[in-house]
């Protein structure tokens, strides 16, 4: 079994269901996708938009490859860490991901994931270290959010800590 196979239902239990909350700035979203995600994807493959509560298991599963794992180049890190980059490519955006994975590994940040930060996460002998750092870094980025827009706080109480957490607790 891939990584990927491994940590996109790990992903989609932090993801839920549908959801159309007037304070997540992503709107109407079900299982992780927001309507926007969902129309460029449908659109690029040259298909009609519709409502993303219609969203097939098989449409999840390529968005989730094609337009995270792959452009996060989550694949060369080994688990835990391909899980806990994949997770903030899909909570945070790929660049932010790597700006993350870049300050946990201690290597320049440039916000692409290259040669140079792939070659010091696969360096370590151990990667707990790494993956500690790595949320860790989420957090601040969380209550940096938080604090400077109260309405978000509402995600970082119930779900964005609750998120880490749960990783936290997967990496033992």
């Amino acid at each position: 079994m891939s990584d990927f196979d491994r940590a996109l239902p790990v992903i989609l239990t932090y993801e839920g269901g549908y959801i159309n909350d007037p304070a997540d700035p992503g709107g109407a979203t079900n299982l992780g996708i927001t309507q926007k995600v969902y129309n460029a994807w449908r659109s690029k493959q040259g298909l009609a938009p519709q409502d993303v509560q219609l969203i097939s298991s098989v449409e999840v599963f390529t968005i989730y490859h094609d337009d995270y794992w792959t452009p996060a180049q989550c694949e060369p890190p080994p688990w835990p860490i391909s899980l806990i980059h994949f997770d903030t490519a899909v909570n945070q955006g790929a660049k932010e991901a790597a700006v993350l994975l870049q300050r946990a590994a201690r290597v320049a940040v440039d916000g692409d994931v290259g040669p140079v930060t792939l070659g010091a996460v696969a360096g370590l002998a151990e990667y707990r270290a790494l993956a500690y750092r790595y949320l860790l870094e989420r957090m601040w980025v969380y209550d940096d959010i938080a604090r400077k827009n109260p309405t978000q706080y509402k995600f970082y109480v119930g779900g964005w800590t609750a998120r880490v957490k749960a990783l936290y607790q997967l990496v033992g």
